[in-house]
């Protein structure tokens, strides 16, 4: 099957560096998960196992941990959405990556989605991907 891809506005920051209390964080957990409840009703629901490419589009960039922790509520939204009673099991693998808006508008905010039934391959090389994810494979 080929990719099902997607891409919703919205602004994804880096929760570990957001100096506002609970009650802000979740307000914005409850906007990321209803902007993409909404979108995800356009798309069909894939056959696990499956690969997710979560992709960050946004002026500036975040270093790997902390772009990890920025889609956390997108990951769980995702995760709820195909039915995986755990975001952090074998029927899925999640890639991130992070671009800068490719029309250049300003302060564009955006995230993209590429969903692959059964696809566990590298996106580098294209090799089938170790079951533990700290082998090397490239």
């Amino acid at each position: 099957m080929a990719a099902q891809v997607l891409e919703v506005a919205m602004s994804l920051p880096s929760r570990a560096n957001l100096e506002h209390t609970h009650w802000h964080r979740a307000k914005l957990v409850k906007q990321q998960h209803s902007s993409l409840s909404m979108a995800l009703l356009t798309v069909a629901k894939p056959k696990l196992p499956v690969t997710v490419h979560l992709v960050r589009i946004s002026p500036r960039s975040l270093d790997d941990d902390n772009l990890r922790g920025a889609f956390k509520a997108v990951r769980d939204c995702l995760a709820t959405w195909m039915g995986l009673e755990d975001d952090k099991g074998p029927e899925a693998r999640w890639l991130y990556d992070q671009a800068r808006d490719p029309q250049k508008r300003t302060g564009y905010q955006a995230i993209r989605l590429a969903i692959v039934e059964g696809q566990f391959d590298c996106p580098a090389c294209g090799s089938a991907l170790p079951s533990d994810p700290l082998d090397d494979i490239c």
